[in-house]
C-alpha cells in the first residue's frame, strides 16, 4: 500500500461495518499517511472515534452516539449536538465535515 499512497491525492476511508472494517496495522498505516501530509477522509458509522488526526465524516447521530452509546437524537437539541461535534473535533484532533 506504501508505494501506491506516493501515487495518488486522496484516501477515501469507509468503515461502516458494526466491527469495523480497519483494523490496528490499516488504521496506523491511516495516521502515519496524515502525518506525512497525505489527504484521508474517513466515514465511519460507529467507530469514528479511532480515526484521530484524519479528516472524519460525520452526521447528527454517529456524533451523539461516539460521545453516548444510548444516545437519541430526539432529546438532544441543536445546540448539544454542536457542542458535542465540535468537542469530538478537539478530542480527536481532527477536522470534521458533519452532513
Amino acid at each position: 500500500m506504501d508505494r501506491m499512497v506516493a501515487h495518488i491525492d486522496v484516501i477515501g476511508v469507509i468503515d461502516q461495518v458494526d466491527n469495523g472494517g480497519v483494523n490496528d496495522l490499516i488504521l496506523e498505516s491511516l495516521q502515519y499517511w496524515s502525518f506525512q501530509g497525505k489527504l484521508i477522509v474517513v466515514n465511519s458509522r460507529n467507530r469514528i472515534g479511532l480515526f484521530h488526526g484524519l479528516i472524519v465524516k460525520t452526521n447528527e447521530i454517529e456524533v451523539m452516539r461516539s460521545i453516548n452509546k444510548n444516545s437519541s437524537l430526539i432529546q438532544e437539541s441543536q445546540h448539544e449536538i454542536v457542542t458535542a461535534g465540535f468537542n469530538c473535533r478537539i478530542k480527536w484532533a481532527n477536522p470534521a465535515v458533519f452532513f
